[in-house]
């Protein structure tokens, strides 16, 4: 039998191939214990980039990629008030998204902050062990985490629906700005709730994360 799934003929694949989770710690053991700590801190961020690789692969691009997509066999012209719905059902799901940029712009300002103090030509560390040591899958794991910010832009971008929709449900946003009680909600919820919009808009809604990355303050220390 062929290992290869045959997607035509299986709804279903089935991965059994066992994952080895091995501690950080349990891998980095030399006679330096500088050298230890700050490989340690390296191979902690690099695990993390990858788990938030496969967490936007599995959970946030295909959701994006077919958002507005009508299902087969219902394609037609989009009724009044569903694109705003649309939108309204998936807030949380982009309020996901937003955290996900959070932390990912976080760990882009700590792994960029441990190269900067690692290669200075002051530090005894860099003299000593890390001049002639090329931390590629350090750089590599950057890269992969820009990627991942890059391709949430495309996406959005690629996806007409997504900035339509958007644009739709914040025009309806006014009315309920101008006229709360109406629809059943206080002044300082639609305050709170607008504030988590604009956040949005000017972000993801805008195909500005990676633009909202690399302007990020990195001389403060995010704790990241």
């Amino acid at each position: 039998m062929s290992e290869v799934w045959g997607y035509w003929a299986d709804p279903i694949q089935l991965y059994l191939h066992p994952a080895e989770r091995v501690d950080v710690q349990d891998l980095i053991k030399t006679d330096n214990e500088q050298f230890n700590k700050v490989l340690t801190v390296f191979s902690v961020l690099c695990d993390e980039i990858s788990e938030l690789k496969v967490t936007v692969e599995d959970n946030f691009y295909p959701a994006l990629i077919m958002f507005g997509q009508a299902r087969h066999g219902e394609e037609g012209e989009v009724k009044g008030g569903e694109d705003e719905v649309h939108i309204g059902r998936m807030l949380a799901f982009f309020q996901d998204i937003s955290n996900f940029v959070n932390r990912c712009n976080a760990i882009t300002i700590n792994m960029i902050h441990q190269l900067a103090s690692l290669y200075q030509s002051f530090q005894k560390l860099w003299k000593s062990t890390f001049k002639l040591v090329h931390l590629h899958p350090v750089f590599d794991a950057l890269a992969s985490l820009l990627e991942v910010i890059i391709t949430i832009d495309a996406i959005v971008i690629d996806n007409p629906n997504i900035i339509t929709s958007w644009d739709k449900y914040k025009r309806m946003m006014q009315y309920v700005r101008s006229d709360p009680p109406r629809y059943n909600v206080t002044v300082e919820k639609v305050k709170q709730f607008e504030r988590l919009l604009v956040s949005l808009d000017q972000t993801i809604m805008s195909a500005q994360v990676f633009q909202s990355c690399i302007e990020q303050d990195f001389e403060v220390f995010s704790g990241g």
